[in-house]
C-alpha cells in the first residue's frame, strides 16, 4: 500500500488473526493494525495523517521515505 509517498509493510499474525502494518523506509515508528484489508488501508491512512500532524505540532520535518524500501509479506504466516 502506498499513501502520500509512504509505503506500508504488512504481516499477518495468525494467532491473533490480525494484520499488522508499519510504514517502511523511515526510522520513525508508525504502526497500525486491522482485521480486514479495507480496515487495514483505512488505518494506514489514519496513521500517516497522525504522523504528519504530530510532526507539524512538534515543528519537526516528517521523514521522507527512502527510495524502494523493502516490502515484505510473511508468506508462511499468510498460509496459516
Amino acid at each position: 500500500m502506498n499513501y502520500k509517498g509512504y509505503i506500508a509493510r504488512v504481516l499477518y499474525d495468525g494467532e491473533e488473526k490480525v494484520l499488522r502494518g508499519r510504514v517502511a523506509g523511515i526510522d520513525d515508528v508508525v504502526t497500525f493494525e486491522a482485521t480486514s484489508v479495507d480496515e487495514l488501508e483505512r488505518e494506514f491512512h489514519v496513521s500517516v495523517e497522525e504522523y504528519l500532524a504530530f510532526c507539524a505540532e512538534q515543528r519537526l520535518d516528517p521523514q521522507e521515505p527512502r527510495p524502494n524500501p523493502s516490502r515484505m509479506v510473511d508468506s508462511e504466516r499468510l498460509a496459516s
